[in-house]
């Protein structure tokens, strides 16, 4: 269980219990991670800090269950779930563009005086869609972003879906 947690900038240190004993040392659990990664970043955490326990407590056997533990967990790299990811991508993908056509579309007059503000709009959808087309990379859609409306492009098998 965990017993404690200091929130931080970007991730929370957290404590935890085992059996009712304290554990020594402490865990990491970042705020943000890739869509999909939460439980696996949770189970990581929670592996390293059984292991370390049961090899301070001098039980061997326990921490090979623990490290076999980590060896067990789902890899992402299995066929049905690089196929789920790539599906969950092309979902944000289609989101994004979403975003990026209706802004497109509207026409909105921008004052003179405000074009430079403006602007930051479009080089912030520029940049998601950059971090969403090395995610897509990282996960085999084969994507490419326009970085001068944010628009991401893909090719290959998906691109006609």
């Amino acid at each position: 269980m965990i017993t404690d947690a200091k929130e931080k900038p970007s991730k929370y240190i957290v404590k935890f219990a085992y059996n009712g004993e304290q554990l020594s040392g402490q865990g990491e659990l970042m705020k943000t991670c890739a869509p999909g990664k939460e439980n696996a970043i949770c189970d990581t955490a929670i592996q390293v800090a059984m292991t370390g326990f049961m090899l301070n407590k001098g039980d061997l056997e326990g921490a090979k269950q623990w490290m076999d533990y980590a060896k067990r967990m789902p890899s992402t790299k299995t066929e049905g779930r690089k196929d789920a990811k790539a599906e969950t991508i092309m979902k944000i993908i289609r989101s994004h563009n979403a975003v990026v056509k209706a802004l497109e579309d509207s026409q909105l007059p921008v004052p003179e005086g405000k074009m430079f503000s403006a602007m930051t709009i479009w080089h912030k959808l520029a940049c998601e869609g950059q971090d969403i087309t090395i995610l897509a990379r990282e996960n085999g859609v084969d994507a490419k972003c326009n970085m001068q409306t944010g628009q991401i492009l893909i090719y290959g098998d998906l691109a006609a879906e």
